[in-house]
């Protein structure tokens, strides 16, 4: 493995066709009548796991889900979800940022977004502790295999959701984003069940877990830079752009979504 720091060399490698997203391409030796086995090819479906020309077509039949009818009725759901938690923080006389407001707003909003049951939120939350070992060269075995444990149990929960709406009576609103993505359709093309399922679990990573940590992430750059702080309250104005600007300074992930797989020599 090579790691990459330098902002040109990280641009350069990116945009570098040597290097390939589709880990597909690495040889290995994965046993496909394993569920492990069987749950990693669904990962390697996600559009952030292709290159051209699929990473394009999954990105276009994706991108359908996200109408702005569909994003406006998402962001009354979370203006209520931050006045309902900033109420409680309010009535109990304080809150902690992470575990009674970035927390719950994200998972709540995430889990809702794909479906999942409310009784399930919290274990599939919490199962994403796991799966972060899978990508550790210093996890124990039992850490691994707990890491591929809870990666099966999340596709067969996705996989349930997504088969309730292809198949099931439609009691869903039209905006529903799970059903949004079964009936995309582009220039003929629709998602593959692996990709619908990849997609789901990839989106609720970028909408759960990332943005749970950029509030937090956000909030101590504020507090480390009381002047910015100041200005933005004195100009609310600025909001969009100081959102911008701490996904810039400090990303909440703090390396590329999938690392490069180099298919020559370089």
């Amino acid at each position: 493995y090579w790691l990459l720091t330098r902002y040109d060399d990280v641009a350069a490698a990116l945009r570098d066709p040597r290097l390939s997203s589709e880990w597909r391409r690495k040889p290995r030796a994965i046993a496909l009548d394993d569920s492990y086995g069987q749950a990693q090819q669904i990962v390697l479906s996600s559009f952030n796991m292709k290159d051209d020309p699929d990473h394009g077509r999954i990105r276009r039949l994706v991108q359908q889900a996200f109408t702005r009818a569909a994003v406006d009725d998402r962001r009354d759901r979370i203006d209520q979800l931050v006045g309902d938690l900033l109420d409680v923080g309010l009535r109990d006389g304080r809150l902690d940022l992470v575990t009674g407001f970035a927390f719950p707003l994200t998972i709540t909003m995430a889990s809702e977004m794909i479906g999942l049951p409310v009784e399930l939120r919290d274990r599939f939350r919490a199962s994403f502790e796991d799966t972060e070992r899978l990508g550790d060269p210093t996890a124990t075995p039992e850490q691994r295999q707990a890491g591929k444990d809870a990666l099966v149990w999340q596709l067969d929960v996705i996989a349930e959701v997504v088969a309730t709406r292809r198949d099931g009576p439609r009691d869903h609103p039209g905006d529903d984003l799970v059903a949004a993505l079964v009936r995309a359709e582009d220039a003929g093309q629709v998602l593959t069940r692996d990709e619908i399922l990849a997609a789901l679990l990839t989106m609720y990573t970028a909408g759960g877990t990332t943005t749970e940590r950029m509030i937090s992430s956000g909030m101590l750059l504020m507090l480390q830079h009381p002047d910015q702080w100041a200005a933005l309250c004195e100009r609310p104005q600025l909001l969009d752009g100081a959102v911008t600007e701490v996904l810039r300074y400090h990303h909440p992930n703090q390396q590329t979504t999938t690392p490069r797989l180099a298919l020559v020599d370089v």
